[in-house]
């Protein structure tokens, strides 16, 4: 099994929970760079709402999640804080501005038809998590022995600790106990546990990047593709037999291998420092190909705040945070 090396730094996680509440004179009609919020688009029965969202300091929020309540329609926050939303019927609506880091507030607003530039509202959001965002980067490396063994075992069978210890013979198997012996067990992997292994630190884990490279050591046959297919999991056991696992998905395809492990599947499985994440790997597709071959891997976690979708650490995509 490869041991993780940290390629960012991390930074001391802190969470204070503060008052939250409204600011319906919390800052200046326009963001701190004196640039308004664009005008909105207004018919003789409808109008909108424009408005700037700020922290404590008067610095804009970036991102910001803007929802009048009673229609659904959202935006978010430019870099400037601002935010339009057009479309609206006249009369009174209610606002509900997030952010991750950040209270919720909640604030009336009236709309009038046929207004592009209606008076700015102005919303303060105050901050509850202290954490500045950061992205740690683990990288691991990984071996796989072969695609598919020449009895016509399962790929998985060639893997990274599928199947049984070498030390525990399969008596009635699919296949002759041989291949489960310690000097004859496909691969002589004698782990039998999942390919690589990680833990995560400090509740506030919001999203993880799984991606995998890999050069093929020969060609493949023609039905296959150099595939990997690779589980992320938690709490995957194999000892001997493999049990219940809560798997967040498979990733099947050449490499570059990417898989994201989202906010809303972190949540809801609700991690602690704990529990074992896992990826099991395997060549895919690839039947009567004998494959050794190396990869590497690395898991992007990201903390404070989610990655954006499709963020890459092999293609050196900047810090989003």
């Amino acid at each position: 099994m490869g041991r993780a090396f940290k390629l960012c730094g991390i930074t001391i996680a802190l969470l204070t929970v503060m008052l939250a509440g409204c600011a319906e004179d919390a800052g200046p009609s326009e963001g701190p760079d004196g640039e308004e919020p664009g005008t909105v688009t207004a018919t003789d029965t409808t109008g909108g709402i424009r408005g700037v969202v700020v922290d404590s300091a008067i610095v804009p929020i970036m991102g910001a999640t803007v929802i009048v309540q009673n229609t659904g329609d959202s935006t978010e926050t430019d870099e400037n804080g601002n935010f339009v939303i057009s479309g609206l019927e006249p009369g009174s609506h209610f606002l509900s501005v997030s952010h991750p880091l950040y209270d919720e507030v909640q604030q009336g607003v009236e709309v009038e038809a046929g207004v592009a530039e209606p008076a700015p509202v102005k919303i303060q959001l105050t901050r509850v998590v202290l954490l500045d965002p950061y992205v740690e980067t683990l990288a691991f490396k990984g071996f796989i022995f072969c695609s598919m063994n020449v009895v016509g075992a399962y790929a998985e069978e060639c893997g990274e600790g599928a199947g049984y210890p070498c030390t525990v013979p399969v008596v009635g198997g699919p296949f002759p106990e041989t291949l489960y012996g310690c000097g004859d067990r496909i691969g002589k992997n004698d782990q039998n546990r999942p390919g690589q292994e990680w833990y995560i630190e400090g509740p506030h884990a919001k999203s993880i990047a799984v991606e995998q490279i890999w050069e093929p050591s020969l060609e493949v046959s023609a039905s296959g593709g150099g595939q990997f297919r690779t589980f992320v999991s938690v709490n995957w056991v194999c000892d001997p037999f493999c049990g219940d696992d809560h798997r967040f998905g498979v990733a099947i395809m050449n490499s570059p291998l990417y898989f994201m492990v989202t906010q809303e599947a972190l949540e809801a499985y609700g991690y602690t420092p704990e529990t074992r994440f896992t990826t099991f790997t395997y060549a895919a597709d690839n039947p009567g190909v004998i494959l050794e071959q190396s990869y590497e891997q690395f898991v992007s976690i990201s903390h404070g705040l989610a990655l954006p979708e499709g963020w890459s650490y092999v293609n050196n995509d900047p810090s989003p945070f």
